[in-house]
């Protein structure tokens, strides 16, 4: 029920998120995307289907739309990040560039924050630092959406 969703295009063998990109799109929902700036903090601009997407920097896709600034996460109902691994505190473990925890620290503690995951990627524990943020929830194939911490 969420009007504004931040997501991201998936890449290499993280799960497919595109399908799900698409369907919340074509059902009305005002979906952010992700545009990876310089120093590696995430813009966003809004998603308006397939042929907007682009190719950004480390052969990411990302909207080609007008950006709407670091802050309009903070817009959204519902966020959709990438893990590698997840543990049962929320803690999540990245590509290590920091991108996702800055982002993170912008949204609102009502918000659900979910990372996508293959079944066997919520692991025991991951390492953690003190600017790491932890997500609310995990969505795997088998398991369907869980709520941590």
């Amino acid at each position: 029920m969420a009007g504004t969703v931040a997501a991201y295009v998936s890449v290499g063998t993280e799960p497919d998120s595109r399908g799900l990109i698409f369907a919340l799109w074509k059902r009305g929902t005002y979906v952010l995307l992700p545009v990876l700036l310089p120093d590696g903090d995430l813009d966003w601009a809004s998603y308006e289907g397939p042929d907007s997407l682009v190719p950004g920097p480390r052969g990411l896709l990302q909207p080609g739309e007008q950006r709407r600034g670091v802050t309009a996460i903070t817009s959204a109902d519902l966020v959709i990040v990438p893990a590698l691994a997840v543990d049962p505190a929320g803690h999540r473990l990245g590509r290590g560039g920091g991108s996702y925890d800055r982002a993170l620290a912008r949204v609102g503690a009502a918000v659900l924050t979910i990372a996508l995951l293959y079944d066997d990627e919520l692991v025991r524990q991951v390492p953690t630092g003190e600017h790491d943020r932890p997500v609310r929830a995990v969505a795997r194939p088998g398991e369907g959406i869980s709520r941590l911490g």
